[in-house]
């Protein structure tokens, strides 16, 4: 299953801190391990639950060989191993991850390269030239990915919970639970069941850079 969080904008220890928390409030996500990467102005985390690639060079966050690209995915890649075939020698692999390929992907074709990718995820790819976060819900929504802006920050996870937990002073969303009690209509927009905590729609995107949401659209 495998959680991801991040925070984008000011880093300081006390955002280190709200990470690691936010990170073990969605353990069990990743019972095999975390890691958090530290960038200019982000902090990139990752719970882990291994499924193909068991070796400790597949962990996340996954940062190509240039150092110019990283990412944090949940999910699965199902035509990974005919994606590896497709790019040959464009990429050096060095893992047998889904995550590799998925990564590999959008370095040599950007997001463009997501009409090639079958499967189910959500994730978050750091651009470091173009210094942009781009947060992508696969096509069905199958795989869960929230977010919400406080005091100045981006903040993300695989669960509203951890969301909660950075700003506890979150209202409930009362239009949209009643319009789940009275007719069930759930996942159907990128509110949720609590005020300023969003969520990227099935095959959205959203793009942030220089701490600004730039980008979000159907892709």
């Amino acid at each position: 299953m495998c959680g991801l969080a991040g925070i984008i904008g000011h880093i300081s220890d006390l955002e280190n801190q709200n990470l690691i928390k936010m990170l073990s409030i969605q353990s069990h996500r990743g019972p095999d391990g975390h890691r958090i990467l530290k960038t200019n102005n982000s902090l990139l985390g990752f719970s882990r639950l291994k499924i193909i690639d068991f070796s400790d060079r597949a962990m996340q966050p996954m940062v190509s060989r240039d150092n110019k690209h990283v990412l944090v995915f949940n999910g699965e890649i199902y035509n990974y191993k005919y994606l590896k075939q497709k790019i040959g020698k464009k990429y050096n692999f060095e893992t047998l991850s889904d995550s590799e390929v998925l990564l590999a992907v959008l370095v040599i074709y950007g997001l463009e390269g997501l009409k090639f990718i079958n499967g189910m995820f959500s994730f978050c790819y750091y651009d470091v030239d173009a210094n942009t976060y781009t947060l992508v819900r696969d096509r069905f929504g199958q795989k869960p990915l929230f977010y919400s802006k406080f005091d100045d920050n981006y903040y993300f996870a695989s669960e509203i919970k951890s969301l909660v937990f950075i700003n506890q002073e979150t209202k409930l969303n009362y239009e949209n639970i009643n319009n789940y009690l009275l007719q069930g209509n759930l996942d159907c927009s990128h509110s949720t069941f609590f005020l300023n905590i969003n969520q990227i729609e099935p095959g959205h995107f959203l793009k942030i850079r220089n701490n600004k949401l730039i980008e979000y659209k159907k892709w």
